[in-house]
């Protein structure tokens, strides 16, 4: 036996000399001979397999270089020799791993490591930045693959006894021959996930600790300079794509493993050593802005500046590095940039707890420190940013850019803010602004306005708007664009609160302005009269607290003289309806208020003369439709059903009625409960507001036509505009005021137009008018507002002319009425006899009735019917001569003769027992 070993020995020897003349295949059984045999011969014989290994991964590229494969006895037995070594290799690493797992480990990787760096620059083999290409080329090779095969192999046997070793020997093969060796620390990778990922961070946390003790590692970023750092987060990045939930696994146990225990140097070290893996990779950087920034809870801080404490004493130059490296990796990151702000902001300011339940906080000396990094993190992106603006070209700023789709939560956070975070929120924002652009800078500006809990939040406005202008001096425009873009319905934020930051924001404007005082904000009143037709829609919200803030901010900007009529007439129309909603308010005190502010944006309209005759149009129909006839103590029109709220069967109805007796062919036997295709009769009106409410409501509604009416607008500030009678408010109506009210009266009461000319025919004539006559009476009957109309215009000659149409039906259903009443007085009839004396008080009024015609309604209240009719007959009779007219002089000059004065005289002397109290006056009036 010892002769068989000597001779093997030899046969080795000769054959691996240079001048030795050994067939390949028996010099490979003869070192396997010795490797089974011989154990001190070990190295000797892997550095032979070294070599076959090699010169085989030379054959076969030389090979894929011509383009095929040759087939050849020599090749032959290449490919026979390389499956006896790896089959004898295998072999002992199946009986005996312990002693030979570590040594091939080793040695497969050297040899994988070796000849992917000799021949990374021959042709064929891609470049090391290609891991998936250059992977397959090697593993379609049959020496590496078998090498390969071996190397996991030894993984396998060691995961259990001796993971550390194959781990450290990975990661200096991939130290030594990185990048090139890239693809096989990939492959082992996947074949061991856990075990390598959680190995690999074990291993490269001892190398950065143990730079701890050394002077020339003290720095931070030195450490970059470690090999190993450098194959650790290649290693990890090489994972990531399919096994990234395991490294965040891995680092997030193990910086909870750090914080169990004392604070040995290892744990201690765990912290900056995440970071700087962070510094290295945006794979490991993304893990710690979303898991870790999670886990980061008052608790887990307070352990970690106990941990801490002593290292910081210690090492003050570290620390500050440390700060800093904190601060660069959050301007890096880009995904979680909101997560990694929000907590270093409510770290150092955090919130008092409103409903007084106690919180655990973060320690002082926590606090301090965020408020250093946030001070410091500012400070870093107001220069990044500022020179990003000077320099387009320069490298962007990843944190912005990460928080540009935040702005929203930016905003609310920095509205739910206190104290210092408010300040470091401001800063923050005018950055983000400033870098996102106009457009971003607007939104945010928006934003603010959108979010602020209070009115007076809105100043956080103003400081954003200054910073903002500095660079962007028309931001305003598009601030307001958005603002209105934010108040479409579908957007789910409170219009309201927007609407009283707004006004806020205005009202400051106009404050400030009155002390001549420029303000940043100088130009936000002009902005917002570029939308007026968005506000006019906005005061038709159903809240009506929305109304009456936009109200307030109409009254505040001024209506631009300019405005085009489509905007205009939709403003009217707004405006008008509006005022009629707020008239529905039951209580006075906010009522009132309201309808003051109903009435400074009608001083504004109706300094347009197009925009006065829309607003008295909209008034005056609105006053006597339907919807707002209770509001005024009108009555439902006949055909209305809006009272009628559940459906009823008209069929049901009428079958209830099937028993009652009903007259034969009659209306009753037909239609019990209503018209078929209309439904179920009207039921009358129950809701009747109270007398008071009714004229309070009617004194609103004439003061806002007096307004809108007047001849000239009042040369008064809006702080100075008060509720005041009519009287006291205008000297004279305006022209087209009096003829557009008039007007709309007109084609509202009376049904058709064919006999609306303005004079007067012969009394005959009320026999055909008559059904005309009693539709417009109905009219004045439903809408009792249309007396107070009249009442309150009739001094104005122009309004009463165009009037004629209607007091002529009026008129002429009172002389019908008395024409064929039987009755001891006139007032015995309420409603005819109040009539009738409105209609001689409107006409006296006007100076359409000269003296003593226009004062027989005193003779009323004592005439009898018939004497009443008389008396109307001659008025009837003066106005047919003397046809109403807007002519001023003809008014003054207008006389009444004697044929007109004669049924007066004979009334008061057929009543003197009665009227003998009037006679001296009347008779004087009749000679006068």
């Amino acid at each position: 036996m010892p002769q068989d070993i000597l001779s093997e020995v030899h046969k080795f020897l000769h054959g691996t000399s240079s001048k030795g003349n050994v067939n390949s295949e028996a010099l490979t059984q003869s070192a396997l001979f010795l490797l089974r045999t011989v154990p001190v011969a070990r190295h000797a014989v892997l550095e032979h397999f070294f070599n076959v290994f090699d010169e085989a991964v030379h054959e076969h590229l030389l090979q894929m270089h011509i383009g095929h494969k040759v087939t050849d006895e020599r090749t032959k037995d290449i490919e026979g020799i390389l499956r006896d070594i790896s089959g004898v290799l295998l072999s002992f690493i199946q009986t005996n791993p312990e002693a030979w797992a570590p040594i091939l480990s080793s040695w497969s990787l050297e040899l994988l490591g070796h000849v992917s760096c000799k021949y990374a620059k021959k042709r064929g083999i891609p470049h090391s930045n290609s891991l998936n290409e250059i992977l397959q080329v090697w593993m379609t090779c049959r020496p590496t693959q078998l090498l390969m095969e071996l190397a996991t192999e030894c993984f396998s046997a060691m995961v259990g006894g001796a993971p550390d070793k194959c781990v450290d020997a990975l990661l200096e093969a991939s130290v030594k021959y990185s990048p090139h060796f890239d693809w096989v620390v990939a492959h082992i990778g996947s074949c061991f996930p856990k075990m390598i990922i959680t190995r690999v961070l074990n291993c490269g946390l001892k190398d950065f600790c143990s730079a701890e003790t050394d002077p020339a590692g003290r720095d931070v970023s030195a450490r970059m300079k470690i090999p190993k750092m450098a194959s650790v987060v290649g290693i990890l990045g090489h994972l990531a794509s399919k096994h990234g939930q395991d490294i965040r696994h891995a680092l997030m146990n193990l910086f909870e493993d750090s914080l169990q225990g004392d604070s040995s140097p290892v744990k201690v070290t765990t912290v900056p050593f995440l970071l700087q893996l962070a510094s290295m990779s945006p794979m490991l950087l993304h893990v710690l802005t979303t898991d870790m920034i999670k886990s980061l809870t008052p608790v887990v801080l307070n352990k970690l500046h106990k941990q801490f404490a002593t290292w910081k004493k210690t090492n003050a130059q570290e620390y500050f590095s440390l700060l800093t490296l904190v601060v660069h990796l959050a301007i890096k990151t880009d995904t979680g940039s909101y997560d990694v702000l929000h907590f270093l902001v409510t770290t150092a300011s955090p919130r008092i707890q409103s409903d007084g339940m106690e919180v655990e906080c973060p320690v002082k000396e926590v606090q301090e420190t965020c408020s250093e990094l946030v001070n410091k993190l500012l400070q870093e992106l107001q220069r990044l940013v500022h020179c990003k603006k000077r320099d387009p070209a320069s490298c962007d700023v990843p944190l912005i850019a990460g928080l540009t789709p935040s702005i929203g939560k930016l905003v609310e956070l920095l509205m739910e803010s206190e104290g210092q975070s408010v300040m470091w929120l401001q800063k923050l924002l005018i950055c983000v602004a400033l870098y996102c652009g106009q457009t971003g800078a607007a939104s945010i500006l928006a934003g603010v306005i959108a979010h602020a809990k209070r009115a007076p939040q809105s100043i956080v406005f103003l400081r954003l708007q200054k910073g903002i202008e500095t660079v962007f001096p028309d931001v305003i425009t598009m601030t307001v664009d958005h603002v209105f873009s934010l108040l479409l319905p579908h957007n789910e934020i409170s219009h309201l609160q927007l609407l009283k930051n707004l006004l806020f924001l205005v009202q400051w404007e106009r404050k400030t302005e009155s002390f001549k005082k420029k303000t940043t904000s100088s130009r936000l009143r002009h902005c917002l009269q570029n939308h007026m037709r968005s506000l006019s829609s906005l005061m038709l919200h159903p809240d009506r607290e929305v109304s009456a803030a936009v109200l307030s901010i109409l009254t505040h900007i001024n209506i631009p003289p300019a405005v085009d009529a489509t905007t205009l007439t939709h403003l009217c129309s707004a405006l008008s309806s509006t005022f009629f909603r707020m008239l529905e308010i039951s209580d006075n005190m906010i009522m009132l208020r309201r309808i003051r502010l109903c009435k400074n944006c009608c001083r504004q309209i109706q300094t347009l003369p197009i925009a006065r005759s829309m607003l008295l149009q909209f008034l005056t129909e609105g006053a006597v439709v339907s919807e707002n006839a209770l509001l005024f103590g009108g009555k439902l029109q006949p055909g209305s059903r809006s009272d009628s709220k559940d459906f009823v069967s008209l069929l049901a109805e009428n079958r209830k009625s099937a028993l009652s007796l009903t007259l034969t062919r009659s209306h009753s036997s037909v239609f019990h409960a209503g018209v078929i295709g209309q439904g179920l009769k009207p039921r009358s009106a129950t809701d009747i507001l109270p007398k008071d409410v009714v004229a309070r409501n009617i004194r609103s509604l004439l003061d806002v036509l007096w307004i809108c009416g007047q001849e000239s607008p009042m040369d008064s500030s809006l702080d100075d505009m008060m509720d005041n009678t009519q009287e006291s408010l205008h000297n004279e109506l305006n022209e087209h005021a009096a003829i557009t009210m008039a007007t709309t009266v007109v084609n509202f009461v009376t049904p058709d137009v064919l006999y609306n000319d303005i004079f007067w025919p012969d009394e005959e004539f009320l026999r055909i008018s008559l059904e005309r006559d009693l539709v417009v009476w109905k009219k004045f009957e439903s809408h009792p507002v249309l007396w107070d109309l009249l009442g309150a215009f009739s001094s104005n000659a122009v309004f009463v002319y165009h009037m004629s149409p209607v007091l002529r039906c009026l008129l002429g259903s009172v002389l019908t009425h008395y024409d064929s009443v039987h009755d001891k007085a006139m007032r015995n009839s309420p409603k005819h006899f109040e009539a009738a004396c409105k209609l001689i008080h409107c006409l006296g009024r006007s100076g359409m009735l000269p003296r003593p015609m226009s004062n027989i309604g005193e003779i009323f209240y004592y005439a009898t019917p018939y004497e009443g009719y008389l008396l109307l007959i001659g008025v009837w009779r003066y106005i047919k001569e003397n046809p109403l007219t807007c002519n001023k002089l003809e008014i003054e000059n207008r006389k009444c003769d004697d044929k007109f004065t004669t049924v007066i005289s004979s009334v008061i002397h057929s009543n003197v027992h009665t009227m003998g109290h009037l006679y001296t006056r009347f008779i004087n009036l009749i000679q006068v």
